[in-house]
């Protein structure tokens, strides 16, 4: 395994300037969504406003029915420096939280806001990173839309589904760790990234409810020449209360198009997850260093469970049928995409996947496992992420 050249202590942002400075942003793709309706994104960029080489980066996304504000500061370029500080925030309405698949959907009306530190430690030449970190966060619920009855999918979960004017604050703190193999940190770069985190949920409002989180995944790449490349990923989800009190669907992780292209958003949900997927990427245009257009098609498996290891089986279903509790199969799915990169700015890309399920053809922007690094906590994201 290769070593990267050193980065200095406290590295500049790319393209920042040599003093303070403020700078806006658009961000195109947090603007539309059926879930989100029509809106806006904008940030306001903000270099060495405190001290050398940070960034600060203040975000709304304001749609129809869901409002999204972040605001984040980092002490110098998480991407390259051997140690920094990540401070960051988001708050969030929405009246069209779906839980549930898209004909037994469950609709919530609930606000949410977090506030979380990251400090993040770099090993072995920059390849094995460090990262613990602590946040509180409160989700509140105003108005419930359920189906009557219940379908057996969210009727199994009747405990978890949260009432009008139920508020859930809680304190996670926990570990992050992220392992690359890459000699260049770059996605057309031979190798594989693993990631694993650690939390531990605890109630501030007087539940009791406790709980530990645990996430895993692991991204390969195998360049096959020029721009041609496979990606492949796979991951899991396990979440384990430590009292009697259940877990309410707020706090669950959840399955959708973001991880799944041809599922809908949050369509599963579940205590423990898995999932994973291979893609074959290929160039279609570019236009120097100044963007490049990729086509991708790729496969998908997906499944969430109370308990994985009293359900898992190991076997592909691939009709919509009823599922049996003690044998929950995996699900696939198939999906063909478009990656807009800029090659200067190689962090920077808006990928989007059409996909195939047995709910029919969906539209996704297409996320791989989000490095633990990043910067702005996601605009309009229903999935509910461990990384």
């Amino acid at each position: 395994m290769a070593d990267p050249v050193p980065a200095h202590a406290q590295p500049a942002f790319p393209g920042a300037p040599g003093g303070p400075s403020l700078n806006l942003r658009v961000y195109p793709a947090d603007v539309w969504g059926p879930r989100t309706g029509a809106g806006v994104g904008i940030g306001l960029v903000g270099h060495g406003l405190a001290r050398p080489h940070d960034q600060w980066l203040l975000t709304a996304a304001p749609a129809r029915h869901e409002q999204v504000a972040t605001l984040s500061f980092a002490s110098a370029n998480p991407r390259e420096a051997r140690r920094y500080v990540i401070v960051d925030g988001r708050a969030l309405h929405t009246d069209r939280d779906w839980q549930g698949p898209p004909d037994h959907r469950l609709a919530l009306d609930r606000s949410s806001a977090r506030a979380r530190l990251r400090l993040g430690q770099t090993v072995l030449g920059g390849h094995l990173l460090l990262q613990p970190h602590l946040a509180v966060e409160t989700h509140r619920v105003d108005a419930v839309r359920a189906p009557s009855p219940l379908p057996p999918t969210l009727s199994r979960a009747s405990d978890a589904i949260p009432t009008p004017g139920a508020t859930y604050t809680g304190l996670r703190g926990g570990l992050g760790l992220q392992l690359d193999s890459r000699a260049a940190l770059t996605r057309y770069a031979t190798g594989v990234r693993l990631q694993a985190t650690w939390d531990r949920y605890t109630a501030l409002e007087g539940s009791g409810l406790r709980f530990d989180q645990f996430d895993g995944a692991v991204l390969g790449t195998l360049a096959l020449g020029g721009l041609h490349r496979f990606d492949l990923r796979a991951g899991a989800t396990i979440l384990r209360p430590r009292t009697a009190d259940p877990v309410p669907t707020v706090l669950r992780p959840s399955l959708g198009g973001a991880l799944v292209p041809g599922w809908t958003r949050s369509r599963e949900l579940g205590r423990d997850r898995l999932f994973g997927g291979l893609l074959y990427r290929f160039p279609l245009w570019t236009w120097g260093r100044v963007l490049t257009l990729e086509g991708h098609v790729g496969g998908h498996l997906a499944a969430t469970y109370r308990r994985v290891e009293d359900q898992f089986d190991l076997r592909i279903q691939f009709d919509d049928a009823p599922l049996r509790p003690r044998n929950i199969p995996l699900r696939p799915t198939a999906s063909v995409g478009l990656r807009v990169a800029v090659p200067i700015r190689p962090h920077a890309s808006l990928d989007v996947a059409l996909g195939l399920s047995p709910d029919g053809v969906s539209a996704a922007r297409l996320s791989l496992i989000q490095p633990l690094q990043t910067l702005r906590p996601l605009h309009h994201a229903a999935d509910r992420f461990g990384f």
